[in-house]
């Protein structure tokens, strides 16, 4: 959503319209917990980004695989893959 309104052009869909699909098809939500925040900040400096380093660090902890199409977060080791 963020990107969305900042008018990024690597994010042009609608958000809203995104999530009511997401949730049509099974899709549910993974809440911020304090674990994934201790973790995101014990990452090592590979991408300086805190939203993403939040997203890594919740698929480890919830132990999900995180799909991306950013290629420097993709260089993390752990359950991440670049789409």
């Amino acid at each position: 959503a963020i990107k969305f309104a900042l008018d990024r052009p690597d994010f042009r869909t609608d958000p809203e319209a995104l999530f009511g699909r997401l949730v049509e098809n099974g899709w549910e939500e993974v809440g911020v917990e304090a674990w994934h925040g201790i973790v995101a900040a014990g990452l090592p400096p590979v991408h300086k980004d805190p939203f993403d380093r939040l997203l890594l660090a919740q698929a480890m902890v919830e132990g999900m695989t995180l799909l991306t199409t950013d290629a420097t977060l993709a260089r993390y080791p752990g359950p991440i893959i670049r789409v």
